[in-house]
């Protein structure tokens, strides 16, 4: 009895340890599988960034190719093309990696970049849309007029950003930044999307009203920062080990995410803008000292803390600088057109890009609006439309200038000075002298 008492006590004992040594062993495999999947899931992220930083500098053409190469090879597919979010960091305080996604495949039936989109684990799908055109700058240019003008045109949806035009998201908001400002809460690209929820919403209505016609419908994006503000550049995975002079900027996002995008910029005599731009900020300083002997003071200040970064630093480093736009008294920067211009030049073809010189635009408003028009493929206005677009108001004019008056001839004479080789380098490479500004 004492004999079998014993024996059923190891039997329990035995079967105790099997279950725990079981139990064990289907941890470390669950474990396992949880950090086979998190590497896979990292490995995944990295292994496209990997890729990247091995290309040659700057060679966007790459990506260009690989960009058509999808779209070719997934043309036939209309049904569903979402953008992998697994590529996307959600809800992370992580600047999002723009150029390791998986661009979307374009629904065919609209004019304007849409794809559906999956929600969740279920078989419910909301559509999804980009801009089809962008209005990338130049901060007091006349970009809100023209804004203002433009999407007076039928086919043209705008987004819920600011002024329902600019979402500031490709110069400031991905990176957590703002005007002045390098710690604000990061935006993922799921938030820039929905900018664009009631446009795709427009478009998906209009096209089950006809579904025999593609939707024409079309929305775009205004932020006048985008052409010039390449603060985050260093936050941009890609640019891990490059210089600011090979880094990969905006332009090169835009382009891996919407390759056929439109882009418009604006420039103004940039002597006249650094002064409108000068009493406009005024407004968002803690602090009111505005006057024409100020602005003269600051003027000097900004070409001396300019120069001392050329002096060690490289001209590219200095321009991309977030800590020199802070602190900067004056934005001179964003009126050196033709550094900037270079960048989205090198990245799109000449035939996506309109350039119209706002001294045009303000002397000859219906013809450039009717070029715009041409340019992004939409229907001409009838006369009657036009007249009334011409008639509307003229949007945000800087009244300060007329409060403060002009600035002094010798700050004008400095900033003529300082902007010279800049007017230079952008006339000859548009081959076009009215951007000298001498009119």
């Amino acid at each position: 009895m004492d004999m079998d008492l014993s024996s059923l006590r190891l039997s329990f004992s035995m079967c105790l340890i099997s279950s725990l040594i079981l139990s064990v062993c289907i941890l470390i495999l669950l474990h396992g599988d949880v950090t086979f999947m998190k590497s896979m899931k990292f490995s995944y992220r990295n292994k496209t960034r990997l890729q990247f930083n091995n290309l040659p500098a700057r060679d966007t053409a790459e990506f260009a190719q690989e960009d058509k190469r999808d779209i070719e090879k997934n043309s036939t597919v209309d049904e569903y093309s979402g953008i992998d979010t697994a590529t996307y960091y959600r809800g992370e305080n992580i600047s999002d990696d723009i150029l390791s996604m998986k661009p979307p495949t374009f629904l065919k039936n609209y004019k304007n970049p849409c794809w559906y989109e999956q929600i969740g684990n279920t078989s419910n799908r909301t559509l999804k849309c980009l801009p089809y055109f962008y209005v990338i700058g130049v901060d007091k240019c006349g970009t809100t007029d023209f804004w203002h003008r433009l999407t007076k045109h039928p086919d043209i949806e705008t987004p819920d950003g600011v002024l329902n035009k600019e979402t500031h998201w490709w110069s400031w908001r991905r990176f957590g930044f703002d005007i002045w400002i390098e710690n604000k809460p990061i935006e993922h690209f799921d938030s820039y999307l929905k900018y664009f929820e009631r446009p795709a919403r427009e478009m998906e209505k209009r096209t089950h009203l006809n579904n025999s016609q593609p939707c024409p419908l079309i929305t775009g994006e205004g932020s006048p920062t985008m052409f010039w503000d390449f603060t985050g550049w260093d936050k941009i995975p890609q640019n891990s080990g490059r210089s600011a002079e090979t880094a990969l900027l905006t332009p090169d996002c835009i382009k891996h995410v919407t390759p056929q995008a439109k882009l418009i910029v604006l420039f103004r005599d940039p002597t006249r803008r650094v002064y409108s731009d000068y009493l406009f900020l005024d407004h968002f300083r803690s602090y009111h000292n505005t006057s024409v002997q100020s602005f003269h003071q600051h003027v000097l200040r900004a070409i001396d803390m300019l120069q001392a970064c050329f002096s060690r630093h490289t001209e590219l480093f200095c321009l991309y600088s977030k800590q020199l736009h802070m602190n900067i008294p004056v934005r001179l920067v964003v009126g050196m057109y033709d550094v900037f211009l270079d960048k989205w030049l090198k990245v799109f073809p000449t035939e996506q890009i309109l350039i119209i010189r706002n001294e045009d635009y303000s002397k000859f408003t219906l013809n450039y609006l009717n070029t715009t028009f041409n340019f992004l493929g939409l229907k001409p206005l009838s006369q009657s439309k036009l007249e009334e677009v011409e008639k509307l108001s003229r949007q945000h004019e800087t009244k300060k200038v007329k409060d403060y008056g002009q600035m002094m001839n010798a700050t004008k004479a400095i900033l003529d000075k300082f902007y010279l080789p800049y007017n230079q380098q952008l006339a000859k490479r548009l081959n076009d002298s009215k951007y000298m500004w001498t009119d």
